[in-house]
């Protein structure tokens, strides 16, 4: 099965696990792979620009890359009612969005530990490409 939707992540990062998880619990279609920004996956399909950038995550959409804010609001729109319903915020200026997005990045560690690792569930593990 080709992967279309894959959200790049940095595995190192609290609130970068905790969108994971809530992710997960949220797509019940189960079409979204996860990938660490770190890893082989990452290597081979992101430029190095996206790799070495750990405060955005990367969300691939049938190829297409979409970083910080566009990728989580365009992420959402893949979760379940209610959820999906919050990319209508699509709508704000990337400028502007964007901002907040890079707001809470470089603060995501000061308020968010890495001390939930991610252990996905059995009927989960496949969607993770590392």
């Amino acid at each position: 099965m080709k992967q279309t939707l894959v959200l790049y992540y940095d595995g190192d990062c609290g609130l970068c696990s905790r969108l994971v998880q809530f992710v997960l619990k949220r797509n019940s279609s189960k079409n979204i792979y996860f990938a660490p920004l770190q890893g082989t996956t990452a290597k081979k399909n992101l430029s190095i620009e996206h790799i070495q950038d750990l405060n955005t995550v990367v969300f691939s959409v049938h190829g297409e890359i979409l970083t910080k804010s566009k990728a989580v609001l365009t992420l959402l729109g893949y979760l379940d009612q209610p959820w999906s319903f919050l990319a209508i915020f699509k709508i704000i200026p990337t400028m502007i969005s964007n901002i907040v997005y890079d707001l809470v990045a470089k603060n995501r560690k000061q308020f968010f530990s890495n001390e939930s690792c991610l252990f996905p569930q059995a009927d989960e593990k496949h969607l993770f490409l590392e």
